[in-house]
């Protein structure tokens, strides 16, 4: 979505027709200078979660965020989400809050939060429970350069650096700013 324009309804129809499961959706807020990305995964009852989409959005105004996250979370009864809470996001979030109450979890990010995510993140990625999806179809049917649309996945899984801090048993990963 870029400026506002490229978002479509049907889009949801998508989301309708996958498999049971929950929707659990991650909302990093930005406006213009860096990418607001949404992410949707869904969870199955086998206990994996699957990203079925990501949203990026270019210089898209906070209602027009807003609506895209309302119309995600309101498409599938029992969505989840947690957003990005810092700076820009803060009004969006209480607002998310306030209507999905313990459905929308606003996060502070400083440096022990994004620690925090980091090691979950790649924890459930090397113990399978997070699943990347196959980039070589989108959910039109359309082919897609696979090594292209992925590359960004293994840059930022890259970024994830583990950190001792402390006896063994106690690891945190930091992110690399390289």
């Amino acid at each position: 979505v870029k400026n506002g324009q490229g978002w479509e309804e049907g889009f949801l129809s998508y989301l309708r027709s996958l498999p049971p499961g929950r929707l659990e959706t991650g909302w990093d807020v930005a406006r213009s200078g860096h990418l607001s990305s949404f992410w949707i995964n869904l969870a199955g009852r086998d206990g994996k979660k699957r990203l079925v989409a990501l949203i990026l959005m270019d210089n898209c105004p906070f209602a027009m965020q807003r609506y895209i996250i309302q119309a995600v979370m309101d498409c599938r009864p029992g969505s989840v989400g947690a957003g990005d809470a810092t700076g820009l996001g803060n009004d969006s979030n209480e607002t998310l809050k306030a209507k999905y109450r313990d459905h929308w979890e606003p996060v502070m990010f400083n440096g022990k939060t994004k620690s925090e995510l980091g090691s979950l993140g790649r924890t459930s990625f090397g113990d399978g429970t997070q699943r990347l999806p196959d980039f070589t179809f989108n959910h039109a049917g359309e082919f897609k350069n696979a090594a292209a649309s992925t590359k960004f996945i293994a840059t930022d899984l890259y970024s994830i650096q583990c950190t001792p801090t402390g006896d063994a048993a106690d690891k945190r990963l930091a992110l690399s700013e390289t």
